[in-house]
């Protein structure tokens, strides 16, 4: 089965794979922080469950496309991860970065979950994200999310259950108006952040 699969790879190519625009992801992060502000502000005034759930399918998104990860991670975040966030950097790592790198690392707060093999893989909140997740973590008894449910972006009325990402993903992207919504995948975004980088 491996050499059946890997021959029809290599027959594949060397073909150049199409990436998010860079004015799609802009016009994605623009829509986002408009949504979160208003959300969080609505939430904050009258709770409600279906403003909790558009702000925590806002929130998880936006934390995928800022980090480029892998969308299962941002969805499995626990709140015990996020109490565990910290801003605290090693201090001979901050003295070798230039003075805007170290304000921008005082706006930051990483949250470390568990990625692939058991490896720790930091999660990096901007503090539109950490406002949001807080008021979604203020108001989940008052808009019907089990108590039991430990899922930071849990699903209303369920013991165990997140929202999916991929789903929310493609959802998203369509409402933002982006011009090539079908490109934006977490695959896509991270290849897309190595070719940039």
């Amino acid at each position: 089965m491996a050499s059946a699969a890997h021959a029809s790879y290599r027959s594949k190519g060397n073909t150049l794979t199409e990436f998010p625009d860079e004015d799609d992801l802009q016009l994605l992060r623009d829509y986002q922080q408009q949504k979160i502000s208003c959300l969080v502000d609505s939430l904050k005034m009258d709770p409600d469950e279906f403003v909790w759930r558009e702000l925590a399918e806002i929130t998880m998104i936006c934390i995928i496309v800022f980090d480029a990860r892998c969308g299962s991670e941002a969805a499995d975040l626990t709140i015990q991860d996020f109490m565990r966030a910290s801003n605290t950097v090693d201090p001979f790592l901050v003295a070798t970065l230039s003075k805007v790198e170290q304000q921008r690392l005082k706006r930051l707060t990483v949250v470390e979950v568990i990625g692939k093999h058991n490896r720790p893989v930091p999660i990096l909140l901007t503090e539109d994200m950490t406002k949001a997740v807080n008021t979604l973590q203020d108001s989940r008894g008052k808009c019907g999310v089990d108590s039991r449910n430990q899922f930071l972006f849990a699903l209303s009325k369920t013991k165990q259950s997140h929202l999916s990402f991929s789903v929310t993903l493609h959802r998203i992207a369509r409402q933002a108006g982006l011009k090539k919504p079908h490109l934006l995948t977490t695959t896509k975004m991270r290849k897309h952040l190595a070719t940039m980088a």
